[in-house]
């Protein structure tokens, strides 16, 4: 089984169309994308529902089937993404689960045009796949174009776009947002600490979940011991969040990256609660050694999303932790090619790069600037 190179145009403008509800769009299209190690393009195509391995089989089934059959190395890492015509069934998204965490050197990106939301059941398995390390979203108005451009057998002509597709675009947004933060009752909360104004972050990580918004400082004695901020956070979270029939998705906005031991129990701590799924926002990162940077690869391949702050990550935190007294955010000088030099540095440091073939970034913690080294 093979799958097919484009689509007709009638097709995509049919299953694609995000509407809802979507009378008539029982089958589901999935648009793929695999990158490889260096994120070359190695394979796209598409998927409907067919027969997969002798039965009857969804779309995700069958690209399953068949990446497993042509791509078999465990030593190669993979970027999949899906655009897809209806988001996974509970039955999927199980199977999908499995497979992330069966082979953590793939990493898979979800954008739906719609949410196939029938029961709780399909919920849960939203969640339980972002648990899982994947990433989910909705089709933008973008994404369509650029199914349309790469995807459809369509002639040279341009996209067209559907009537509200914006707005739709917007209601499926809130809506899996909605499914995905599950709402939970009100929760008893941990005493804040938060940061006075000044010229940026102070050494403290901020954690999103429902009910709940904190600052953890660095250096409080945790457990009776002195502890970075990162496993007071897990010290106070074991404590509080007690279900593992729960899955809960946390954000942290943290103003260095995890050194290399906090890395490590950050790692154990999601390889053994799967219904926890965590993105990490850096201000700066923490590299003193390759062991810190095997750390950031370990936390990655455990499911942790990392990535750098931007200038609007920097507004959010000052608006929603910081005694801000109602003054406005100001932008540090150079704040956003700090960031785009510090999201290169991650990038390269994710991609495991040898330190001998790649620019290094330290940050000038007075100016706030970045200073290149070659």
């Amino acid at each position: 089984m093979k799958p097919w190179p484009r689509m007709y145009p009638d097709t995509f403008n049919f299953h694609f169309h995000n509407m809802l509800p979507a009378m008539g769009r029982k089958a589901t299209y999935l648009c793929f994308e695999v990158e490889g190690r260096d994120q070359d393009l190695v394979y796209k195509g598409v998927f409907q529902n067919e027969v997969c391995q002798g039965a009857p089989g969804h779309a995700e089934l069958c690209f399953l089937d068949w990446f497993c059959d042509t791509f078999v190395s465990p030593n190669v890492s993979y970027h999949v993404t899906w655009y897809i015509s209806w988001s996974p069934c509970f039955e999927c998204a199980k199977v999908v689960e499995r497979f992330l965490n069966e082979n953590r050197n793939v990493s898979l990106r979800v954008a739906t045009a719609r949410l196939y939301l029938c029961d709780q059941d399909d919920e849960q398995g939203l969640r339980d796949l972002c648990a899982a390390g994947a990433e989910l979203d909705v089709m933008s108005p973008e994404d369509f174009k650029y199914c349309w451009d790469q995807f459809v057998y369509n002639q040279e002509m341009p996209f067209k776009y559907w009537k509200n597709v914006r707005r739709c675009y917007y209601d499926m947004k809130r809506m899996l947002k909605e499914v995905l933060w599950y709402e939970f009752p009100q929760l008893p909360q941990p005493s804040p600490l938060t940061l006075l104004p000044s010229s940026g972050l102070s050494a403290a990580s901020g954690a999103r979940l429902p009910h709940t918004s904190s600052l953890y400082p660095s250096g409080p004695v945790c457990q009776g011991a002195p502890g970075h901020a990162e496993l007071c956070f897990l010290d106070w979270f074991c404590d509080t969040f007690v279900s593992p029939n729960v899955s809960y998705h946390v954000t942290w906005y943290i103003s260095w990256s995890p050194c290399f031991e906090c890395a490590k129990v950050v790692e154990r701590f999601l390889n053994e609660n799967r219904n926890v799924s965590l993105r990490v926002a850096t201000a700066r990162l923490y590299l003193c050694d390759q062991d810190d940077e095997q750390g950031l690869r370990d936390l990655c391949a455990a499911g942790a999303e990392l990535d750098v702050m931007s200038p609007e990550d920097f507004k959010y935190c000052w608006d929603q932790f910081v005694y801000n007294q109602e003054m406005p955010f100001k932008y540090w000088k150079n704040v956003r090619r700090c960031y785009y030099d510090m999201k290169r540095m991650l990038k390269e440091v994710l991609w495991g790069l040898p330190r001998g073939l790649r620019r290094i970034y330290e940050f000038d913690l007075q100016k706030k600037d970045c200073l290149q080294v070659i």
